[in-house]
């Protein structure tokens, strides 16, 4: 008897607590805010393939070209139709209106990649979308640079490339993002990867010009597989 008045308070406590969680619940997902993220990198390599590179990475990606201002090209993706998010149904995260700005400089020889992603001016964001978000848009640029990884750099235990030497076959190793001495499982890993990246059954719904450019880019990956697959013995059937 002598412990019950503690234990309604407990239980008083515990309703209170919930009760002011559920209130700051509320209160920030009726709260707006303005969606911003920036980053860059630094590439060792010329800036007007850097340039290419990346504007091939971006269509890939789902992004159209918007305008260009001020030295700054502008990109945009997304169901701008979205007036505010959550919405009433599941968005995913190439759904999710945004603008993407570019720009390109030098700096000391190195080309340098800036990019600034916000949400579509249009569209309200709750407060709840804003890790979602950043979180999302950081592994946009992490995606560019393993695309630039794999479509330009020359692995680091191999010498530049002689007059003499295979360039087709350098190329192919590039495009599976091989080195010379891979075994037979490699191979089929980076061809099973580059498969789940760049089939163009895995791009429905997005652009005509996206399509085809995967189309064409998945063409390259599957002949260099055919080719470099006759260059290493297969493993014997137990």
């Amino acid at each position: 008897m002598y412990h019950l008045p503690f234990i309604v308070a407990g239980v008083a406590l515990r309703a209170a607590c919930k009760h002011m969680q559920d209130k700051d619940r509320k209160k920030r997902a009726g709260t707006t805010t303005e969606l911003r993220w920036t980053g860059s990198i630094t590439v060792k390599r010329p800036l007007p393939s850097v340039c290419t590179s990346i504007g091939d990475y971006l269509l890939v990606r789902g992004f159209s070209l918007h305008n260009r201002r001020g030295g700054m090209q502008f990109y945009r993706r997304g169901d701008l139709s979205i007036s505010r998010l959550p919405c009433q149904r599941d968005v995913q995260w190439a759904e999710i209106p945004v603008l993407l700005g570019v720009g390109f400089s030098k700096h000391k020889g190195v080309a340098v990649v800036s990019m600034s992603m916000s949400g579509w001016p249009s569209t309200k964001f709750d407060v709840s979308v804003a890790d979602f978000f950043a979180e999302h848009a950081e592994m946009e640029l992490v995606g560019a640079v393993e695309f630039l990884n794999r479509g330009m750099e020359t692995p680091r235990s191999e010498p530049p490339p002689s007059p003499r030497r295979d360039t087709s076959h350098d190329n192919d190793l590039t495009l599976l993002g091989l080195t010379s001495s891979f075994s037979w499982e490699q191979l089929q890993s980076a061809y099973r990867s580059a498969c789940r990246k760049y089939h163009p059954d895995r791009l429905v719904g997005v652009e005509p010009d996206v399509v085809k450019l995967a189309e064409r880019h998945f063409t390259q990956i599957t002949g260099a597989y055919q080719r470099l697959r006759k260059r290493v013995p297969q493993p014997q059937a137990s």
